[in-house]
């Protein structure tokens, strides 16, 4: 089952808080990865819209929660078979946004996966598609097709986050470029 396609303005006001990964059992259940730690995102008769990676857009409302591992495993109303949860394999979960606003110069990770990423010069670098942490801090990946690119989410690197256009820039180093010295003023760009 595919919905309509997905454009900005049907997903302004929601926030992303779960990829999906894949089906998971033969009753069109999704195996989603979190990407949300605000309690009650997933629970059951919660409306959330599911998005696919090819501009499949469904609004479901969610049956039953159970964790796995690190995953969750959802119900939702509208999926009953794996096939149809295919057409979102690689896409995201979506929810309402609360009213809750991020300190200036910082940003929440919901608004910032999906955006288009660019250098300086303007040349498109891919989509933000994680954001990993590590004890340092954390890393934007980004990727274009096959490629992958690894950003360190400081503000070094990281030169303009422009919610409204849905653009980051970012400082690329060139081949043979030396990494700047690490600083005890380096500061989180998130």
């Amino acid at each position: 089952m595919v919905g309509t396609t997905t454009s900005e303005t049907e997903t302004q006001g929601l926030v992303v808080i779960g990829a999906i990964e894949r089906a998971f059992g033969v009753k069109g259940a999704l195996c989603i990865r979190p990407l949300s730690d605000v309690p009650g995102r997933f629970a059951e008769r919660v409306a959330v819209v599911l998005s696919g990676p090819h501009g499949s857009r469904l609004d479901v409302l969610v049956t039953s929660v159970r964790p796995h591992g690190n995953r969750l495993i959802v119900g939702v109303d509208r999926l009953t078979t794996p096939e149809a949860v295919a057409p979102f394999r690689g896409g995201y979960v979506y929810a309402a946004k609360t009213g809750v606003a991020a300190p200036a110069g910082h940003f929440f990770q919901c608004d910032l996966l999906g955006l288009s990423v660019e250098n300086e010069r303007g040349e498109p670098l891919g989509n933000l598609e994680q954001v990993l942490e590590t004890p340092a801090h954390h890393i934007f990946v980004v990727r274009l097709g096959e490629r992958e690119l690894l950003v360190p989410a400081v503000r070094e690197w990281v030169r303009r986050v422009d919610l409204d256009r849905r653009i980051m820039t970012v400082r690329v180093p060139e081949v043979g470029e030396p990494a700047a010295p690490a600083s005890t003023e380096a500061r989180h760009a998130v």
